[in-house]
């Protein structure tokens, strides 16, 4: 959810980057906005590889059911 804590614009990012970068440590995605709309989202290196397995997990399983629902399919037209 973007809030008023989570908004970085990008002059801030160009004058203050470790201060920008020290503040994805809290976990929480940080909002990069640009003439007051949203540009972009920050997150921390291991928020995004978290991400990243979470993502590779639900393809994994997405592919699990796929094939499963495929054999029952086939099985069907055995009978």
């Amino acid at each position: 959810m973007i809030t008023k804590d989570n908004i970085i614009s990008i002059s801030k990012m160009r004058t203050d980057t470790k201060a920008v970068l020290a503040k994805l440590k809290s976990h929480q995605p940080l909002y990069l906005f640009s003439r007051s709309a949203p540009q972009a989202v920050l997150l921390g290196i291991d928020d995004y590889a978290l991400l990243q397995e979470m993502i590779e997990d639900y393809q994994d399983t997405q592919e699990l059911l796929s094939i499963s629902q495929k054999e029952i399919d086939e099985a069907k037209d055995f009978e």
